[in-house]
């Protein structure tokens, strides 16, 4: 009778242990789910299995009130119901598939994430799902969206102050200037097309005195 109690009571124990085992498991892999990251599990059925608060509080704000949204309703993307699809992909053997994302969040408010995907296994180690986690990566594109504007902008700046730069061939005499085809150019017309300079005419003292010696003096005279 001993015998058969210290059974039962070993075996009491283990189960105990086990059951500890297991809910410190569970606890851990809560833990890691419900991370700031917006993670989802989606089965082959295209159905979002499980999902943690930060997905839903970022994508799927559309269906968390829907049974078993589907992923292209949740958070669709140009590749859903096509052959890049991310789950057909990882059901057809590919062990993850990377790519961006830009959906609209609660606010109405563009985002670009990085979409990562990974194979979503049983007990028996096949292939149900998938495991997608999203990465915000919207202040990163912004800025990476001003500098390219900034070098395209800094880029036509240069090519604008270097349209006028190096050496023009200039008559001596008429002060023609001669342009890339050998033909000569009036001063004016030259740069009117070659920048953005635009031309208004008056006259400098000098030629004022030469052209219009009396008005001049005058003019001269009276200030």
């Amino acid at each position: 009778m001993n015998t058969s109690s210290q059974a039962l009571e070993n075996e009491m124990q283990e189960h105990k242990l086990l059951s500890n085992k297991l809910k410190q498991s569970q606890s851990t892999m809560d833990s890691i789910f419900n991370s700031a990251i917006p993670l989802c599990i989606t089965g082959k059925d295209f159905e979002i299995i499980q999902a943690n608060k930060a997905f839903y509080g970022i994508l799927g704000h559309l269906t968390q009130s829907v049974d078993r949204p589907k992923c292209f309703e949740s958070h669709p993307s140009d590749d859903c119901n096509s052959d890049s699809c991310t789950l057909s992909r990882i059901l057809k053997g590919e062990k993850e598939v990377v790519s961006d994302m830009i959906k609209h969040d609660i606010n109405g408010q563009e985002k670009t994430f990085i979409v990562t995907a990974r194979p979503f296994l049983n007990a028996q180690k096949e292939v149900i799902g998938i495991v997608e986690s999203f990465q915000d990566i919207t202040e990163r594109k912004l800025a990476e969206d001003a500098k390219v504007d900034l070098i395209n902008e800094l880029q036509n700046t240069v090519e604008q102050v270097n349209i006028l730069s190096g050496m023009l061939p200039i008559c001596a005499s008429c002060k023609n200037i001669r342009d890339d085809k050998g033909y000569w150019n009036k001063i004016e017309s030259y740069i009117r097309n070659h920048s953005k300079v635009k031309f208004s005419h008056g006259i400098c003292p000098d030629c004022a005195q030469n052209l219009y010696p009396d008005l001049y003096n005058e003019a001269i005279n009276n200030n």
